[in-house]
């Protein structure tokens, strides 16, 4: 019945293919016909809408740095580098440091150079290399100023503990006291040198503020009357360097 109605109405039945053939864009007949009925093309209403599409998918595939593979070849990472910028040895990355650290803070170069190694070794463009060094460099000066503000705040406590204790010029005078019993036994000990000698343990206790503890200071004192005044060298301890000794191991307590 209705292949009836269609030939009443004259439709052959190919007025769904006239359609889409209507649909399509005229410059699609220039083509080939393996072409014509192509829906990629199809979608072009323009010759110029498929010039653009095709500068522009151009210009992304000049653009294209393929992705190593599991196991790349020594050319194809040497290449695969040269494309994204990173230097042929590790040295050749540029970092740069702060243009000024906080008092006491230095480079640590070694650490600088393993990082180096390790972002050649994973092909960190220069920039990842510049960001990271600059975020490492802010957060460990951040560090070293919370450490040295640990430390002026004890060195404050044990100044003020000490005064507590002892009063007046007592105070100056016990501290004294307590440097050179310090040097005293110093001098005469065996300083290992895996803790860098004696200068090491000096070095350490200044840095580290271990002589501003108001315990140590405290006991290093009583030491000094318990073992008498005629065991120990007056003025400056050998090694010392000159000048005031106590602002040299004990900084807060000289004040």
């Amino acid at each position: 019945m209705g292949e009836e109605l269609d030939d009443l109405n004259g439709n052959d039945g190919s007025q769904e293919d006239g359609d889409k053939s209507a649909e399509r864009p005229a410059w699609l007949a220039q083509l080939p016909d393996s072409y014509k009925e192509n829906e990629t093309l199809s979608q072009f209403k323009t010759i110029g809408d498929l010039g653009s599409k095709f500068l522009e998918l151009d210009g992304k595939t000049k653009s294209y740095i393929k992705p190593l593979g599991e196991k790349p070849t020594p050319e194809e990472v040497s290449e695969y580098r040269k494309s994204i910028g990173v230097p042929e040895k590790a040295d050749g990355y540029k970092i740069e440091r702060p243009e000024t650290l906080p008092e006491g803070m230095v480079i640590d170069e070694l650490l600088e150079s393993k990082f180096k190694e390790i972002a050649h070794k994973n092909n960190f463009t220069p920039k990842q290399v510049t960001e990271l060094a600059k975020m490492h460099s802010e957060y460990m000066i951040n560090i070293h100023n919370d450490v040295m503000k640990g430390i002026k705040d004890n060195r404050d406590k044990a100044t003020d503990t000490l005064k507590t204790i002892w009063k007046g010029n007592s105070y100056k005078e016990n501290t004294e006291k307590a440097v050179r019993s310090f040097y005293k036994f110093l001098e005469n000990s065996d300083a290992p040198k895996e803790f860098g000698g004696k200068e090491g343990i000096k070095t350490w206790v200044e840095q580290n503020g271990f002589g501003d503890d108001p315990v140590m200071v405290w006991f290093f004192s009583k030491t000094f009357d318990l073992i008498g005044d005629d065991k120990f060298i007056k003025g400056s301890p050998s090694g010392a360097g000159g000048g005031d000794v106590l602002d040299k191991m004990f900084p807060s307590m000289a004040k």
